[in-house]
């Protein structure tokens, strides 16, 4: 052992020396320690007791930065976090061949695990596991999965594709196919396709009102008439022919019914208009009738 000339500085052998600085700094391969214990100014401990690690590599890397603690927490000051990765891409990077993460709260925990989403000033989105489910919230629950499967909602799922099981399918066009029973408290589906309901409501993109515009063009009564005869069904109706195979859609098919029934309640109105002229032909030819006897 013997001093390099340094105040306070020793050597071991011919290895790098061990300098205590004027101001209580210990430094081992450094002259110069920035904290107060340092080696090579690479690995740091402060007064406080946060430990700074710069350019170290293990088996396992975690990644360069300083962590730091605040009471109980610790956090990372910058850059990214890596788990199982020495160049991880995001805050926090795990890379395993079996990636898991697993979030468990002790016996005694009064908080249940959960996730928060933050977006600036938006109210926070979390996702938690209670009460045997795993609940979507922003305040309120919006909804639910439960350990049996079961799933609710508080508002509207949107799903843009196919969900098809055994006896379940959703098609990519909005229609839905269910094979079984469907039960609550104002609705209802049966095993044989019976539907029980208290309200119905089917969103369209037109109706038929225009048939009472002033540039409509109702068919007459006699190409009406033809058109039956040739096709066995009412113009611009769907064939029995394409409702078996293709089945019916109620919006649609109820818009279409709206127009026929307008084109009805308008052909009544012309036809009374004739018939209240017969009738005033048929009194005025009566008077004639009367005057010449």
């Amino acid at each position: 052992m013997q001093s390099d000339g340094a105040e306070g500085g020793i050597k071991l052998g011919n290895e790098a020396p061990i300098i205590y600085s004027e101001n209580g700094y210990l430094g081992i391969g450094t002259t110069t320690p920035s904290q107060l214990f340092s080696v090579n100014n690479k690995f740091m401990v402060d007064e406080f007791g946060n430990v700074t690690a710069k350019n170290i590599t293990a088996e396992n890397y975690i990644g360069l930065g300083t962590w730091q603690t605040n009471g109980d927490n610790i956090y990372y000051e910058d850059g990214n976090v890596g788990i199982g990765t020495d160049n991880p891409n995001n805050i926090l990077h795990i890379k395993s061949d079996n990636p898991v993460l697993r979030i468990e709260k002790t016996r005694d925990a009064t908080m249940n695990p959960s996730i928060t989403f933050v977006n600036s000033a938006e109210t926070p989105m979390s996702i938690t596991y209670e009460n045997s489910a795993l609940n979507f919230k922003r305040r309120d629950i919006l909804f639910s999965i439960e350990n049996n499967g079961d799933i609710t909602s508080e508002g509207s799922i949107y799903y843009n594709g196919v969900l098809e099981s055994e006896n379940f399918e959703v098609t990519d066009g909005g229609s839905i196919y269910y094979k079984g029973v469907i039960e609550g408290a104002n609705f209802e589906v049966t095993q044989e396709g019976h539907v029980f309901a208290t309200f119905l409501r089917v969103d369209i993109d037109q109706f038929k009102d225009y048939v009472f515009y002033p540039e409509y063009q109702l068919m007459p009564l006699n190409e009406v008439e033809t058109f039956i005869n040739t096709n066995y069904h009412l113009p611009e109706v769907p064939s029995e022919a394409e409702v078996l195979e293709n089945g019916m859609n109620v919006g649609e098919f109820s818009t279409i019914l709206l127009q026929k029934i307008e084109e009805l309640t308008l052909y009544t109105i012309e036809q009374n208009k004739q018939i209240i002229e017969l009738n005033k032909k048929i009194i005025e030819l009566e008077q004639k009738i009367e005057n010449n006897k």
